[in-house]
């Protein structure tokens, strides 16, 4: 048997959106994070490397076959056109750093926490208008049939970072096993 790896093209379609992400951030006050991963190869989104300059990454958090769009396939056996679908569910991760405790224990103001919050609720707020875009592009072209935006969450403050984490599920229609 021939494994077809380019169908479908997940990694082409999350990069996408993770650009669309990016170009919409560079919108905003706080411009695009200076660290851009595409795709990191991990579920879990390091922020080893935020600086304060903020970092946007992507992964892949499950992908799985499906008869019913974002309902995982419960069949035995996969075989001709089950499952119909090809499901993605994908994470897209934006930090930025956030005034935090002073080297002597003194607390940020509640002016500088206010700054942070808008940049945050900003990114947020961007990064979803971003992905519903791209996402109804790629319906539109008839590249993927299904999406669905899940929640943002906001996540953080660890070591001096703090942004938001928005899930989105992305399905195409195919045949796993044709023939």
């Amino acid at each position: 048997m021939i494994v077809n790896l380019t169908l479908p093209n997940f990694v082409a379609m999350v990069t996408g959106v993770g650009q669309c992400v990016n170009d919409a951030l560079a919108q905003t006050p706080a411009g695009a994070p200076e660290r851009f991963c595409r795709l990191v190869p991990t579920q879990t989104i390091p922020w080893d490397n935020c600086d304060c300059g903020g970092q946007l990454a992507l992964a892949f958090q499950q992908m799985y076959g499906s008869d019913t769009f974002l309902q995982p396939y419960t069949g035995l056996t996969w075989a001709k056109c089950k499952p119909r679908w090809w499901v993605a569910q994908v994470l897209v991760s934006v930090t930025r750093c956030v005034p935090s405790l002073s080297d002597t224990g003194i607390a940020p103001s509640c002016d500088e926490e206010l700054s942070a919050a808008v940049t945050l609720v900003n990114d947020m707020q961007a990064t979803r208008q971003a992905i519903a875009c791209c996402l109804s592009d790629l319906y539109e072209a008839h590249s993927i049939g299904a999406w669905t935006l899940g929640l943002s969450t906001t996540v953080g403050e660890l070591g001096g970072c703090a942004g938001s984490e928005t899930t989105f599920w992305l399905g195409v229609q195919a045949c796993p096993c044709p023939g």
